[in-house]
């Protein structure tokens, strides 16, 4: 329902992020994550129309290849992202420290 959830723009992005071909986190509404996936196609049907015959609701289905190995690997690399970002912070902190 575009009036709640962006519509056009909301689908423009799912479409953008489709024709770059990278992977993008797949996360539940709670903050789950379920991997990283790349979104192989994007199709969707608009019903109930607006006087203008813009769509009132969209209905859209995605298909979705996982392209990482497992989430322990996945959590390994954030592990290791952050093991480095606080280093570098540390290594910026002593540099304004001294």
């Amino acid at each position: 329902y575009p009036e709640m959830t962006g519509g056009r723009l909301s689908m423009l992005a799912l479409y953008t992020m489709a024709d770059e071909g990278r992977a993008w986190p797949l996360i539940s509404g709670t903050g789950t994550i379920y991997g990283m996936f790349v979104i192989t196609n994007v199709s969707e049907t608009g019903t109930v129309f607006f006087a203008d015959g813009s769509p009132r609701k969209i209905s859209f289905t995605l298909s979705l290849t996982r392209v990482d190995d497992s989430l322990a690997a996945l959590y390994g690399d954030i592990g290791k992202q952050a093991e480095s970002l606080v280093g570098k912070a540390g290594n910026v902190l002593s540099l304004v420290g001294g």
